[in-house]
């Protein structure tokens, strides 16, 4: 018997194709390490984000704690009495009188905190500005926080001003009113 040798026969299109598939895959590789390395900028960004929400918010509890420290400071009526509320005394640091923070242009939004203008706490430091005293108030009786006025019908008001840093330096300020009982 005769054997015929069978050869397959080559298209010419696929002669034109040899490189094709080395291209297309070379091209996926490149596309999916792109991906890849956008992906992880991406996350890293968004942990540095959460890092940073992070700090403001341990900032802004802190500077709640000292506004916390400096109402209970006011609520001792002595306190809330001191000469720093009644004359600017540049000793008493940190407590000024009506409209006194105007006069000396002191603004606690872009001032710099220090010794001389304000007042150290555990968490922050704070400002108390006296805004107004023995303010008659209408009705029988107001409730001031824990206690009711009574028979006193007036009260001081006082803005506590707080600032406060994270630890990694980020940094917020918390203004509030307090108001304590007026009648002596």
């Amino acid at each position: 018997m005769n054997q015929i040798a069978f050869q397959p026969r080559q298209l010419p299109c696929r002669r034109r194709q040899r490189g094709a598939s080395l291209l297309v895959v070379v091209a996926l590789l490149l596309g999916m390490g792109l991906m890849s390395v956008t992906a992880f900028f991406l996350s890293r960004g968004q942990y540095q984000l959460v890092g940073n929400i992070q700090h403001l918010q341990q900032a802004f509890s802190k500077a709640e704690a000292t506004s916390a420290t400096a109402e209970q400071w006011l609520g001792v009526a002595a306190n809330a009495q001191s000469a720093g509320f009644a004359t600017y005394d540049g000793s008493l640091k940190g407590l000024y009188p009506a409209g006194q923070l105007a006069a000396l242009e002191r603004n606690p939004a872009t001032m710099i905190w220090n010794d001389s203008n304000s007042i150290v706490a555990p968490d922050g430091r704070y400002l108390v500005e006296q805004l107004s005293k023995s303010v008659k108030l209408p009705g029988a009786s107001v409730q001031l926080g824990q206690r009711s006025t009574g028979s006193c019908k007036a009260v001081d008001l006082f803005r506590v001003v707080s600032n406060s840093e994270s630890t990694r330096g980020a940094s917020r300020m918390i203004e509030t009113m307090f108001a304590t009982d007026g009648c002596y």
